[in-house]
């Protein structure tokens, strides 16, 4: 199925009278695959998908169930459209597999597997009691031995060997909502939480994953794993709400993470790893203040260039150094200009990719790192040293910048200067002023990666004209060499303010201000603390309102191989 209209959507597979002559009832609500049969599905479907919106017992979306012969039954899911990734949306199971349910069948001596592959897709708000958005099943031989199903995301041979992209399979576009695992519920038929987990995977199974992200699940755990093989790289779990343990792996299964990243998750329990069995964790983050990063029973541990914000528990190949990210809070785990974790690995053979799909061992100036250090540790890799201001034009919210007085900050539709057309700014205002007083808005942190040459500048909108004085809009900066992780630490080294407008319309300085950083000054906590203004200079009143407005705030590094600027532009 890879027509780009195709869409199953609406269907029930109930098994209201399941036998044991018919154990298949009650499976794939939009889909049954049963071995040795495949499906290949590659439509962008319509509307919210290919697969939609289908319930059953078993696999609300998609079930795969093995045969009765030594077959495989398989299915692969992959992209025909950059911009519009396959997708598995809002359906549900009442038992397990709300997404896609994989089982598997033992005969006397056939053993039929159940394949996943998935190459650029979205599997999300599915519904079921366990495994919302996946459940992998297992059989028993008679010495009691576990053949689990299998399921490779993003790998081009999986375990043991079984997938390759389809002939017509695209990657996904930069910034579109793909290769996503996200918002599906651990919930039963009448809507009530369960102790599920949105990946489940039983005895014997395997699960592997590339180019991934797990997020703002709701369920136990995020994953749960019985005896069975997990491998993640360049994956991230981030925004999942968890009553358990983020992972719990049980009966000696084995964990290996890669340059992944752990964080912004709201978990009860006060561990994030729970693993009977090997664990090997390499070049990632696991940053979840407040819990412990890892308990461990029996098997072995493998840890190193990993950034954890508990790490005892982890030993010596893990350090404390906060990473700096976006946005864990809203699910945005990429680090910032001045993580510890940019350039914090040697080069890695191969031409391997991030969670983004961007090229890794993106060496970053001006980052002082060892030589030969160009790799960023997690899931994914910085390309580039911009920007440094986050969220300086406003586009959607005023979120990444802290009140300083509060109730005086708005976002204002109806006033733009950057960014995108009609995207706002920041209304800085407050009532019953005096003549001088100064308002202070937002302020943001902003850490600086490296010595050098940094300048500030800024749109602003007053209330004044050209005869009559008014409000000023302008920025208040403080650099500190060694400021903490809020900026605040210590007194100031320098600081001052730059003028934007005091005109009612938008103005920026033709010339911004700048902040000279030796290297002999710069450390590790070097940061400048930038704070919207509004100077009170009405001649009108009283009373009076102190009103400005703020947009496009931007703090760059100044290259100094860059020399456009030069006289007669000589090298």
């Amino acid at each position: 199925m890879n027509a780009p209209d195709s869409t199953i959507a609406s269907n029930e597979a109930l098994g209201l009278n399941p036998t044991n002559s018919q154990p298949q009832y009650g499976y794939g609500g939009g889909v049954q695959v049963i071995a040795p049969a495949s499906a290949t599905i590659g439509s962008s479907g319509i509307g919210n998908g290919a697969i939609v919106g289908n319930s059953a017992r078993y696999g609300g979306g998609i079930a795969v169930n093995g045969g009765d012969q030594d077959v495989d039954g398989k299915v692969t899911l992959y992209s025909t459209n950059p911009t519009l990734p396959v997708r598995i949306h809002g359906n549900r199971a009442s038992n397990t597999g709300g997404g896609i349910y994989l089982g598997t069948n033992l005969g006397v001596i056939d053993i039929s597997r159940a394949l996943l592959c998935a190459y650029d897709m979205r599997i999300d708000a599915n519904v079921a009691a366990e495994g919302s958005a996946l459940y992998l099943d297992s059989d028993y031989d008679p010495i009691n031995q576990a053949y689990g199903a299998l399921a490779a995301i993003n790998r081009n041979t999986g375990f043991p060997g079984f997938c390759s992209p389809p002939a017509g399979s695209v990657r996904c576009a930069a910034g579109s909502d793909c290769n996503t695992m996200h918002g599906n519920r651990s919930e039963n038929s009448v809507g009530s939480a369960t102790p599920g987990a949105a990946i489940l995977v039983q005895n014997g199974g395997y699960f592997e994953a590339t180019r991934l992200s797990v997020r703002d699940n709701i369920g136990a755990h995020a994953l749960r794993a019985f005896q069975s093989n997990i491998a993640l790289d360049a994956t991230a779990f981030a925004g999942n709400t968890s009553s358990g343990t983020l992972f719990r792996l049980e009966d000696e299964s084995a964990l290996e993470i890669v340059d992944s990243t752990f964080a912004g998750n709201a978990i009860a329990a006060s561990q994030v790893l729970s693993v009977n069995g090997d664990i090997d964790m390499l070049r990632s983050i696991l940053w979840q203040p407040g819990t412990t990063s890892l308990t461990q029973s029996g098997g072995g541990k493998s840890i190193a260039m990993v950034i954890a914000s508990e790490t005892a528990s982890l030993g010596a190949g893990a350090s404390s150094l906060s990473p700096r990210l976006i946005d864990p809070e809203r699910g945005d785990v990429r680090l910032r200009a001045a993580s510890p974790a940019i350039d914090f690995a040697p080069a890695i053979t191969g031409n391997d990719v991030d969670a983004d799909s961007l090229p890794r061992d993106r060496r970053l100036q001006p980052v002082p790192r060892d030589d030969g250090f160009v790799r960023d540790i997690g899931a994914y890799e910085r390309q580039m040293i911009g920007p440094l201001v986050l969220n300086g034009d406003f586009n959607a919210d005023l979120n990444l910048w802290t009140p300083v007085t509060a109730g005086t900050s708005t976002r204002d539709t109806a006033q733009n200067a950057s960014g995108a057309p009609g995207s706002g700014s920041t209304r800085v205002s407050l009532a019953n002023t005096f003549f001088g007083q100064s308002v202070s808005g937002l302020v943001q942190c902003v850490h600086l990666p490296g010595p050098g040459t940094y300048t500030l500048n800024g749109w602003g909108r007053g209330t004044g004209n050209m005869t009559v004085a008014g409000d000023i809009a302008q920025l208040y900066w403080e650099y500190r060499d060694n400021g903490g992780e809020a900026c605040t630490q210590g007194d100031p080294n320098t600081s001052g303010y730059l003028f934007l407008s005091n005109q009612a319309s938008w103005r920026r300085p033709a010339n911004p201000l700048v902040i000279e950083v030796s290297a002999a000054q710069w450390t590790t906590t070097s940061s400048v603390a930038v704070t919207m203004i509004v100077f009170e200079n009405s001649v009108s009143g009283p009373p009076r309102t102190a009103t400005g407005w703020f947009d496009g705030i931007t703090l760059e590094w100044l290259d100094p191989n860059d020399r456009i600027f030069d006289d007669g532009f000589e090298p």
